[in-house]
């Protein structure tokens, strides 16, 4: 069985719970729970789910919970844990229906990009201008690591926000300096989670000319 297979096979199953759960946290699943779902209906290893698992999180298209919990132990101690959980997320139920009006619209339909002269696509189909293409590369990345952290709902929607602001500036011939360091400065007050530092530092140098202000400060 291919990779695209087994990640078909995680996703549609992610998706039949979502359909079919009566309440919200019944669409979650631990992973022990899907390795034994998988191997009793598809003879899939635990390491085939794990490996396609983490690709479809990376990719956006499943969501990882993790929740704080506490339990007693024999003697008595309280001790806490951290328990985690997968669904499928609205880009994984996307994948599975397919157009809806739901979904956001690409704000270059209808336009033949490869006729722009000085334009490039980069990461997850944004258009920048090619001499901002490694700039808008690592915006990408820093958006994707940003969607698959730790961080709240909210502080990820901020960050998405501001990133697509920038990207809108790269799009220009001129970006304004000003609309970028005021995005940049919301990212990273907001971005604090410490596996975010490295793509903080790129995305930083890759915009060191619009930034008034120390790299990474």
């Amino acid at each position: 069985m291919t990779n695209d297979q087994i990640r078909d096979l995680l996703l549609r199953y992610l998706y039949d719970r979502h359909r079919t759960a009566r309440g919200v946290t019944g669409q979650e699943i631990r992973i022990s729970d899907l390795k034994r779902e998988m191997k009793n209906r598809h003879g899939l290893s635990a390491s085939e789910v794990t490996a396609q698992l983490d690709y479809l999180v990376q990719k956006g298209w499943v969501q990882r919970i993790a929740k704080q919990r506490t339990f007693t132990t024999r003697r008595g101690t309280t001790q806490s844990a951290e328990g985690v959980t997968y669904k499928i997320s609205a880009e994984g139920i996307d994948r599975i229906e397919g157009e809806s009006e739901f979904m956001r619209r690409n704000p270059y339909a209808g336009i033949h990009i490869e006729n722009i002269g000085g334009v490039t696509v980069v990461g997850d189909g944004n258009v920048v201008r090619t001499q901002f293409a490694t700039a808008g590369q690592v915006l990408s990345d820093l958006r994707r690591a940003v969607n698959t952290s730790d961080l709240p709902d909210e502080r990820k929607f901020e960050i998405a926000t501001q990133i697509q602001t920038i990207e809108v500036e790269l799009t220009k011939a001129n970006p304004e300096r000003t609309v970028i360091e005021r995005a940049w400065s919301v990212i990273q007050a907001t971005a604090t989670v410490g596996t975010l530092t490295d793509l903080l530092a790129r995305a930083g140098a890759a915009l060191a000319q619009f930034l008034s202000s120390p790299v990474g400060r």
